[in-house]
């Protein structure tokens, strides 16, 4: 299986290198990188094989087609659930981009940001929620700010207190 996604990967990139590529192709792309998660193998191998794919499906999320950015996050979410903790790697990247889609108007790609997050952190309990933290602290939309406040909610609801600890005093402050 690793011999598979590593002989794949680079023609992934290729294809998700660009915006100007078919559109089509690069959703079948991205349906590629999504299949690679229902193979035998550990999230730490799968994780390291996919890092040259962060940056392309990055750029898939400002795409101005929603059903690109759609399957981005489809793709993404199901990263995150199958890498787990392996997922931090990613996470520090995708997270800035993901908020940045809570501000768009079509709401087919908020939506999908917005369920995307909340895969991240229901699965992956990733430090991502330093920068959530910081956003809901300091961001100027109000809808950012709001969905901030509730993925760190859902947090609190999931993650084991060990987890919260070190962000302990942050959170206290955000909601003092």
């Amino acid at each position: 299986a690793i011999d598979q996604v590593q002989s794949e990967v680079p023609e992934l990139v290729l294809r998700l290198n660009s915006k100007h590529d078919d559109w089509t192709r690069r959703i079948d792309a991205l349906k590629r990188i999504s299949r690679f998660t229902t193979f035998n193998m550990s999230p730490s191998a799968l994780a390291e094989a996919c890092l040259p794919l962060l940056d392309p499906i990055a750029l898939q999320l400002q795409d101005l087609r929603s059903q690109i950015v759609k399957q981005a996050c489809i793709t993404i979410g199901d990263l995150s659930e199958c890498l787990g903790f392996q997922f931090h790697l990613y996470a520090r990247r995708l997270f800035p981009r993901l908020l940045d889609l809570l501000r768009i108007a079509k709401k087919v790609m908020s939506s999908a940001g917005d369920e995307c997050m909340r895969r991240i952190i229901t699965h992956s309990h990733v430090d991502a929620i330093e920068i959530i933290i910081q956003e809901s602290a300091s961001n100027k939309s109000p809808i950012v700010r709001c969905r901030c406040v509730e993925l760190i909610i859902l947090a609190l609801q999931t993650w084991n207190v060990i987890q919260l600890a070190s962000y302990e005093t942050s959170i206290g402050l955000l909601f003092s």
